[in-house]
């Protein structure tokens, strides 16, 4: 993996610590100061506007929650001219709710990030599960 593709992965790795260790800190870090993002979670509701949204969803996310652990399982990306780059990969989320460690299924998350002051800064991100009505091999739910 070339270097931009190495501080791609980084972004993940860092994602995922900051997830983790619930670091709002490193979650502003990671993410464009900026109201112009935008932020597709799992859940309906889960349209988030902004660094400020972001971080106000994962305050959710660990309010209902005692514990995180994501799971890498695949990454892809690429990068445009050293300035916009997608991420795409797959994690296994492990979340203790009211004391139960549960392990969801991979979820699928793309990352878009620009480089912003000589950082790769995420700009949005779309995280959901596969769609369980849609059999193998099948384009459309049934």
């Amino acid at each position: 993996m070339n270097g931009s593709k190495n501080k791609l992965k980084n972004v993940v790795e860092d994602w995922k610590k900051a997830y983790e260790t619930r670091d709002n800190g490193l979650i502003a870090d990671l993410f464009l100061d900026t109201n112009s993002t935008f932020h597709y979670g799992t859940g309906e509701d889960e349209k988030i506007q902004g660094q400020g949204g972001m971080l106000k969803q994962l305050e959710r996310d660990w309010s209902q929650s005692e514990e995180g652990e994501l799971e890498i399982l695949g990454f892809r990306c690429e990068v445009f001219r050293e300035q916009f780059a997608w991420i795409a990969c797959e994690m296994v989320p492990t979340i203790t709710i009211s004391g139960q460690k549960r392990t969801f299924p991979p979820l699928r998350s793309t990352i878009v990030v620009v480089m912003d002051t000589g950082r790769w800064k995420i700009a949005h991100t779309h995280a959901s599960w596969p769609f369980d009505a849609q059999k193998e091999g099948e384009s459309f739910p049934s």
